[in-house]
């Protein structure tokens, strides 16, 4: 774990209006909050070449940002927020993550399936970026799960 604290660098929290990534959030400022880490937060905005600019969807940008400012408000902590349009969401949190940054944390989702996937961002992220990264998920496990997962605990 990387040592945080005022003047180390920051956490930068990917954020695009999900739930989970407002979990995301919210565990950095709580990290924040003790350790006294500065805080970035990111929200990426896919853009396509033949996608308009329009201002109903920076409107939405900026009230998730706001709401995260009164996240981190409750906290006691100052964050920083930025928007950054890309086609690419991974491209935009590496290029934030050589900037001084100590930690991300991200909220993701888990794909269906066996394996354990949680999309096309999150492993261009864990790839390219040099820092430590922290996920958090809101899935649950699924109760055919359960049993696996419960045998795998008691034997391992």
């Amino acid at each position: 774990m990387p040592r945080l604290g005022p003047g180390s660098g920051k956490i930068l929290v990917p954020v695009n209006g999900t739930s989970v990534a407002r979990r995301g959030a919210e565990l950095a400022l709580a990290i924040a909050a003790v350790t006294g880490a500065p805080v970035k937060m990111l929200y990426v905005a896919r853009v396509g070449r033949d996608e308009p600019r329009d201002t109903v969807s920076h409107r939405r940008r900026e009230a998730v940002l706001k709401d995260i400012v009164e996240l981190a408000d409750r906290y006691g902590v100052e964050i920083e927020t930025a928007i950054r349009s890309r086609a690419a969401a991974a491209d935009a949190i590496a290029r934030q993550a050589g900037r001084r940054v100590a930690l991300i944390v991200m909220g993701v989702a888990r794909r269906p399936g066996d394996e354990l996937i949680f999309g096309e961002t999150t492993s261009d992220v864990l790839q390219r970026c040099p820092c430590p990264v922290m996920l958090i998920s809101d899935a649950r496990l699924r109760r055919d799960d359960e049993g696996r997962e419960a045998g795998r605990s008691i034997s391992g």
